[in-house]
């Protein structure tokens, strides 16, 4: 069995190549997903146009309105861009930076 550290590693390493089967499978294993990583992995799931999207959107959105506890404003403004990508998953890049900018609390 891997240690937690190798595990992460693993999982990262399956994030970068776009790997969404097996970026799942390691962030099953690992004791804690923290938001950035959670949310990479949602990416991931749009990118591959996976099915699981929405629900792990909306899982996300409730992890980051109770652990970064954004405000409504920016809560709001972190759906929009999550549904943006539903709706059209090559605007990932697009919206990728302006969601690590909430989960990060910076300045809109």
């Amino acid at each position: 069995m891997a240690t937690a550290g190798s595990q992460f590693g693993l999982f990262s390493r399956s994030l970068d190549a776009g790997d969404f089967a097996a970026a799942c499978a390691y962030a099953h294993d690992l004791p804690v997903l923290d938001l950035r990583s959670a949310l990479r992995l949602t990416l991931l799931a749009a990118a591959a146009g996976n099915e699981r999207y929405g629900p792990m959107a909306v899982r996300w959105l409730a992890r980051l309105a109770a652990e970064a506890r954004p405000g409504l404003a920016r809560l709001a403004l972190a759906a929009q861009l999550l549904q943006a990508i539903a709706e059209d998953a090559a605007r990932i890049d697009e919206v990728e930076a302006p969601l690590l900018g909430i989960l990060s609390g910076e300045p809109r």
